[in-house]
């Protein structure tokens, strides 16, 4: 299975959002999506999850325009976990993971809905929050529970995760590194068992660690497309960012990774300040 955007922009006023981008999803691999606050990458991810149509330019999936698809059928194929998480405080967890079923409620029994979903919460490590409503929930729990929804919307026939594909913005916003990871780790494990999964993160690093291919995008166009160690490079972050950064290499992995770059001389240096009160 393959996602193609070809040629695509948007404009919205004056302003080009997305310049005739062009990028390829493929099953079974994890696209981490960077770039600085404004860069286009939601507007990207919107149109080729099919939640927004460009203004010039089409996407296709397996060949076929998204237009081409029923709504249900686009659903069965791909599945959309934006910034904004909330949930119906009266939804327990378990019924907000079942709403990932509902583009399949014409074609699955009941039984192998029920199974798919305590299938997919138990992937993502839900199974303890069975019965809680959502509205008790901590940011990190509730997010999790979205993961496993997304899940159970794209899960196998067979029983087992790992088809179509996964759009994730962001999905590691205001967690604590604990859950960070958590989230990181699932995502990776759902490309791995063949999943197409295309996350927008802002931590160099984090996409260093779980991603196959990172796309850096800026003012609305790609800037750079590949691995981690072509594209997290101390040159095009200064370029599109305007920081300086030290490039060393993960001691365990062997990726990439970033660090701010020591204060030269004259330069103030940031320290933690502790403030005593009389």
């Amino acid at each position: 299975m393959t996602i193609e955007a070809l040629d695509i922009s948007v404009i919205r006023g004056r302003t080009r959002l997305l310049d005739g981008v062009s990028l390829s999803l493929r099953a079974g691999e994890l696209t981490a999506l960077i770039g600085p606050n404004g860069a286009g990458k939601s507007t990207l991810m919107a149109c080729l999850a099919g939640g927004m149509t460009p203004d010039r330019g089409t996407v296709r999936l397996d060949g076929r325009t998204l237009a081409e698809f029923e709504p249900d059928e686009l659903a069965r194929r791909r599945a959309v976990l934006g910034q904004n998480t909330a949930a119906p405080g009266a939804l327990i967890l378990e019924e907000l993971v079942a709403l990932g079923r509902m583009p399949y409620r014409r074609s699955s029994l009941r039984r192998q809905n029920l199974s798919i979903v305590a299938g997919a919460m138990e992937q993502m490590s839900v199974t303890h929050l069975v019965g809680r409503a959502c509205c008790t929930l901590s940011g990190g729990e509730l997010q999790r529970g979205h993961l496993a929804r997304t899940a159970a919307q794209i899960w196998k026939d067979d029983g087992g995760a790992g088809a179509g594909f996964l759009f994730l913005d962001e999905p590691t916003a205001s967690l604590d590194p604990a859950f960070q990871w958590h989230v990181l780790r699932e995502a990776r494990k759902l490309a791995d068992q063949g999943s197409g999964v295309l996350l927008i993160l802002h931590d160099f690093n984090h996409a260093a660690l779980t991603a196959d291919r990172i796309v850096l995008l800026n003012r609305g166009s790609i800037v750079a497309a590949g691995p981690p160690d072509q594209v997290l490079t101390v040159e095009l972050i200064a370029q599109v960012y305007g920081i300086e950064m030290v490039r060393i290499t993960h001691p365990q992995t062997g990726c990439p990774t970033l660090l701010p770059a020591a204060p030269g001389p004259g330069q103030t240096k940031m320290r933690h300040r502790e403030t005593s009160h009389a």
